[in-house]
């Protein structure tokens, strides 16, 4: 299971809307000054990311609290994502030069640009529809695994105050 902080916003029906902050490494590797990553991290700052999560507890905003997605989710939700598209594209590239063979037509640059391209959108549409059914599917969905604190602002400053 992975692991992650976040901070409950807003809350409705068995779902609650929570913000996470997005960790680098870049702070514990020797090579930070030199590397790219650790550039973009400075320019981009620290930058919060907002997702819908179950709520089988009902916790509240302000809780502060761990969220949990299963390995095997992340692993198919990411070959989906990167991996699909690819073997749509090149299936028809392959399917472009067949068809071209077949006919005996030459199969230029235009052809395989074209046939990769429509592969490729295709291969979108076809995750964009399956995105619809995985969001309704527990199973790649992340969860609240349990309550850190609550986590409150002072009127008078923007401090927070930790609640155990």
């Amino acid at each position: 299971m992975i692991k992650e902080n976040a901070l409950i916003v807003e809350t409705e029906n068995e779902f609650a809307w929570v913000e996470t902050q997005r960790q680098s490494t870049c702070g514990s590797c020797s090579v930070n000054k030199g590397c790219g990553t650790a550039v973009l991290q400075k320019v981009l700052g620290q930058k919060r990311t907002r997702l819908k999560v179950l709520n089988p507890r009902q916790y509240e905003a302000g809780d502060e609290v761990v969220l949990g997605l299963r390995e095997n989710a992340l692993l198919k939700g990411s070959f989906l994502m990167y991996g699909l598209p690819l073997v749509f594209m090149f299936g028809f590239a392959m399917l472009g030069y067949m068809i071209f063979f077949l006919y005996g037509w030459p199969y230029g640059e235009p052809a395989k640009i074209g046939f990769s391209l429509s592969g490729l959108a295709i291969g979108f549409l076809v995750i964009a529809r399956m995105n619809r059914a995985i969001g309704r599917d527990a199973d790649y969905q992340a969860v609240i695994l349990q309550k850190l604190c609550k986590v409150q602002k002072r009127e008078n400053n923007s401090h927070e105050i930790r609640l155990v």
